[in-house]
Order: C-alpha cells, then structure tokens, then sequence
C-alpha cells in the first residue's frame, strides 16, 4: 500500500493537500501525547556504569539480543564501538539474523574485534528485496537461548544500560514487556566521533566521554515531557512472552506497525506493557529521521484491531536458519547468581504502565487513551471506558439528488426510522425523482433547482442551502448520503448516541470508512487508495451564517468553513458502501462522466483514470454479516450482482 506524503494531493479525490484534508483524520486517530501518567525523572548524568551479569548456570546466557539485518553493515560498523561495553558480558548473547547474505564475509570480519561478546549470526541464503524485519526477529527468537529477549536495532546505541535496565524492569514486573525509549540523531552530531575506534570499550575515559556526548544528544532529540511516538525501537520480555504470541506476525509485507501489533497481541496473552523511559537509545544513520515518516493510519488501524494472541502457525520463526557463527556456553565460574547481581547493583526505576495500541475494530477506538465519542463495540467492555452519550440530538440526512429514481427509494427506506428527518434537494431532475421525494414520509423538506438543458453543476451552493434549511429546522447533527450509497446497520443503529457524545453546540466531524462496492454488491476493493478512503459524512450544524469554503463545483467538503478552523475531524472507522462502482460498466461510465466534466483534471489532480484501474494488485474483501448493510433496499438491478 502506497503511503500519502503530508504535502501530496490527497486520495481522496479532494484536491487538496493531505495535510489539509484526511490527514486531518489521520493525526486525530492518534492517541494524545498527555493520556500518560508521569514518568520519573531523567537522570542529571549518562547511566551507563555497567552491572555484572554472569551467565546461568549451565553456561546459557540471561538475555539474548536480537538485531534484524538487512544491509546495516556500515551503521553497525559505527554503532557496535559504543555498544559493546553493554554486550560484552557473560550473561548476554547477541544475535545478528542476517535477512540477506551479500554482508555476511564483512560481517563477521567485523565481529572478530569484539572476542568478548558472545555472538551468534544466522543468514538467509536467499537474496530478496526489503521486507518487514518480523521474519528474521522470528528467526532470533527461535534460536535465543536466554530466558529474556531484547529486539532491537543494530543501528541503535544504548545512551544508558539497557540490557540491564530492562532485566531489573522484568524482575519487578515477571508478567510484562518493557519498551525502550528511542532518539534519532545523525553521526555527524556527534562531535567526537570516537565511535571510529573499535576497541573504545576498552578505554573507560573515552567511553565515558563518549556516553556523555550520547546522552546530550539524546536530550537534544527526546524532549523531556512524554511522548507516546519515542516508545519504540527496543522491546524486552521473557522468552515465553514471545513464543506465546508466535512472535512477530509473518503475514505483514509493508513497513510499520508491526511492534504496535506485538504489543496488543502480549496484551492479549496477558502481559501488560511498561513504558522505560531509562532504557534509552539513540538510533543513528548518516541521514537523520525521525521515525514514522512512512506511517500509514489505516494499516496500522488493520494491524491494531486485532482480538486474538497467536499469529502465525507453528512453523514461525523458521523461514531460514543457517548458523555462520556461534559462540559455545560460558559457565559461570563466578559463583554470583544474576538475579542477585542484578538486583543489587541496578537501581529500580519504577517504569509507566502503558496501554496498548489496541483498537476497536467497529469505530477505531484506542482501547486506552482518552475518546471523543463511543461506540456500544467500546461499551461492552471490549476497550475499557468510553465516553457515553449525555443527550439525544436532532439529526436530519441531507441529499442533492439528481435522476435518482432507480436508486432513491431503497435509499430513502434504509434511512428512515433513523434519522428525524431527510432534507433534499432535487437538482433538476427529469425523471420521478421529486415525486418519490414527495411521497416519502421521512422527507421533511424537498428543495428544488429549475431543469435545464444546460445545467450548471454547482454542488458548493446546493449543499449551502440544504445546510441552511437544516439550520433552520432547528437539527443538532447532518448526515450527507448520495442515493447509490448505504450506510452500515451498525453505524445507523447508533447515530444518535454517537453524536450525543460530544457537547451540544460543539463542532466537530466523523469521517467514515468508504467502501467502494466492486463486482459483487456484497464485497469490496481494499488495496491502495482504495483501502484508505474516508468521508466526512457526519457532523454537527455549525451556528450563524452558513458558508463552504472553497470554489469547487464539485468534489468538495460538506462542512462548512467553521468546522475547518474551529472544529476536530474525528477519524471513525464505521462503514458507507457505495453502489456507483459495483460493476464494470457503471465504472466507465462514471470515469467518462467525470473526464467530460473536469477534463484538465482541474478539480482532482489524480485525474480519473483510476476508477477503471485494476492490474494485479486489486484486491477485494467479503462485508463481514455484522458490518453489513441493508441489501434488501437495492434495485433489482443490483440484487442481481449478487454472488452467494
């Protein structure tokens, strides 16, 4: 799936920039930054005295790092100098899992300048493009002797000692999973550059000096007040936490969300999640980042609305397994137990009990942050508390109509007994449009454009009027429906609850999941853009003067200028199918339709090529029975598509 930039036209077909339109929806499905309890204060001085860690008895090590690899040669190459003080410890092995071989001979020249670090390499033999690191991190797990496993990235540095730290964590906490806080910063600001020496472990006051220029830099790209986005790049728990959960899910194939879906799926199973904040790395390349420029909301939204633990089947974790290097046991000659060590030497910095990334798979919900609205999904219990509705709002549906008689009636019936009213307006039409208006009873109010055989299409001002018209009839809340378009039963059964949920006079948008209905009026299309288009369909009535913003004829938003500036667009994740896409014909149709119409693409800059568009990559999904809509209000010419 193709990831919008914030300054890309947006998908949606709007015109305007992501940023400006659904990456609006996007942002607000983020959990606020200020939902978290407070976390402990950041120590005045790098924490990077190292606590002894023996092996176990039988030689095996305590904790077993594993490092996905994918052609990080010349950042490990920088990063291990600083690192290995933390890794040369009887008690720790390091796992590199070698997802591709072409660094393998580089690799393990590299490692002969580090004896005193207990290694084992495992590499894939088969040459492939990138790929999501859950494969290789499997491969880790399935061959981690230590009862502990700590995943993370070859090209972080520990700022403190956090091998240590996450132990002392799990030691408090036996049923949990400790997150690490990461940084990002570039080589080239760290003014030292003592990382070029191999051998700086071994020379305490460079090291020293070196921790220090780290931990700067790491305040410098970490600001110290909590933020939920630096919990990432590092992951300890016990190794029956991973095997639990089949580890990291094999199935993902794009980039990101897959530590989110670990964490809900550990939850799932029983261990609850720490944020440490003393488990500091800083995660550094030759140009900087920030993490999360590839984030894609609705595939983690996929990734994150999960309800089982296991992923995977029982052959996870061995896609590949030859063994380059591996060092032999190392029997603890010290007599000193490695809890007791631990225990006395590491000081306990009480951590902060995180939620999940957990979603709610009917309205998107993050099971632990705060909501600005619920579902009765959320109410059940399956997400925790959730903010109920405190009075029932008038709502109308809004509809600009135009030869609309085939599709209207079904429409009219799957909305009535849901909304208080229906507010249309009838654009010129020649066909039995106005009369089945007429004869409805849940219209309240049908306005009317004049027939022309040169009809102006002017959508801005059609949709002014009927707001105004709402606006006077004294409605709280609009939903805008098009008459080949059904809302899910799910969403229509609540409407009034979920928009009792904000206060009475509050501005603000739900932005629904559109489903375009292809080939078979009970599936639809999910890969690219097709998967990730929304609608802000649902929304309160803005007070005073009525006025949209922009000039478009056609393609624009329904809510006014003020939901713009002073309002939220909520990101919801319930259901609007539309019909126009059902079939191939009405697919072409609706292409030359709009061609004819904007033919400079002036009002979509993607033009419209691509609603005929399928290739390969076209991929469909079943509606599931309950995010179903009402199929018995669609024309015989629809039922008719119906493929049981």
């Amino acid at each position: 799936m193709s990831t919008q930039s914030r300054n890309a036209p947006c998908s949606c077909g709007s015109g305007k920039r992501y940023k400006h339109c659904c990456g609006q929806a996007a942002a607000n499905d983020q959990p606020a930054d200020t939902q978290q309890p407070a976390l402990p204060d950041r120590p005045k001085k790098p924490l990077f005295a190292l606590a002894p860690l023996p092996s176990q008895p039988d030689g095996r090590p305590v904790l077993s790092i594993v490092m996905p690899w994918f052609r990080k040669l010349a950042d490990m190459r920088r990063v291990l100098p600083i690192n290995a003080l933390y890794f040369a410890r009887s008690g720790i092995e390091v796992i590199l899992v070698m997802d591709e071989p072409s660094e393998e001979q580089a690799v393990l020249e590299l490692l002969n300048f580090y004896p005193d670090i207990r290694w084992q390499v495992v590499v894939n033999d088969q040459p492939h493009d990138w790929r999501p690191p859950c494969c290789a991190i499997n491969v880790g797990l399935r061959h981690a002797q230590g009862d502990y496993v700590l995943v993370m990235s070859p090209e972080s540095a520990c700022v403190t000692d956090v091998p240590a730290a996450a132990l002392r964590t799990l030691l408090e906490y036996p049923q949990a999973i400790a997150l690490g806080q990461v940084g990002f910063a570039c080589f080239e600001e760290l003014e030292s550059h003592l990382y070029t020496n191999p051998h700086l472990y071994r020379d305490h006051a460079a090291y020293l000096q070196q921790a220090q220029e780290l931990a700067r830099q790491f305040d410098c790209a970490v600001p110290d007040i909590f933020r939920i986005a630096s919990f990432y790049g590092s992951i300890c728990a016990p190794k029956a936490a991973f095997e639990a959960v089949h580890g990291y899910d094999e199935n993902f194939t794009v980039w990101g969300g897959d530590d989110d879906n670990l964490r809900v799926r550990m939850e799932l199973a029983g261990y609850q999640n720490l944020f440490c904040p003393h488990m500091r790395l800083l995660h550094l390349e030759d140009r900087l980042r920030r993490g999360g420029e590839q984030y894609d909301a609705d595939d983690i939204f996929r990734k994150c609305a999960i309800s089982t633990a296991q992923a995977n089947d029982a052959s996870w974790g061995q896609d590949f397994a030859r063994v380059a290097l591996c060092s032999g046991p190392i029997k603890n000659t010290t007599g000193i137990d490695w809890e007791s060590s631990i225990r006395k030497t590491v000081p306990f910095i009480e951590p902060a009990k995180a939620g999940s990334r957990r979603r709610c798979s009917v309205c998107g919900n993050h099971q632990h942050y705060a909501k600005a609205f619920s579902c009765r999904h959320c109410e059940a219990g399956i997400l925790g508390s959730a903010p109920t509705a405190q009075w029932k709002p008038r709502i109308a549906c809004l509809m600009q109509l135009h030869d609309e008689e085939r599709d209207l009636p079904g429409c009219l019936d799957h909305l009535a007994g849901y909304v208080d009213g229906i507010i249309a307006l009838d654009d010129g039409s020649t066909d039995a449009t106005a009369a089945i208006l007429a004869a409805h009873p849940a219209v309240v109010e049908c306005l009317h454009n004049p027939a022309s055989s040169t009809r102006e299409w002017n959508e801005p001002e059609n949709r002014r009027r009927l707001l105004q018209k709402a606006q006077d009839l004294g409605y709280d809340w609009v939903l805008t429906c098009d008459a080949d378009q059904r809302f899910e039963r799910l969403f229509l059964e609540q409407i009034h609850e979920l928009a009792g949920c904000f206060e009475p006079g509050k501005q603000a948008v739900l932005s629904l999941s559109m489903r375009e209905l292809w080939d078979d009026p009970l599936q639809y299309r999910v890969d690219g853009l097709w998967g990730s288009k929304q609608t802000g369909c649902f929304f309160s009535v803005p007070k005073g003067s009525i006025h949209l913003p922009g000039t478009k004829a056609f393609h624009g938003d329904w809510f006014t200028d003020v939901l713009h500036e002073g309002g939220k667009i909520h990101r919801a994740r319930f259901h609007l199918y539309h019909l126009k896409m059902v079939d191939k014909a009405s697919r072409l149709e609706r292409r030359d339709f709009y061609q004819r119409l904007d033919p400079a693409n002036r009002l979509q800059q993607a033009g419209y090529d691509y609603l005929t568009d399928e290739g390969p990559e076209l991929q469909l999904e079943r509606i599931a029975p309950e995010r179903a809509y009402d199929i018995d209000t669609l024309s015989e010419r629809y039922r008719a598509l119906i493929n049981d």
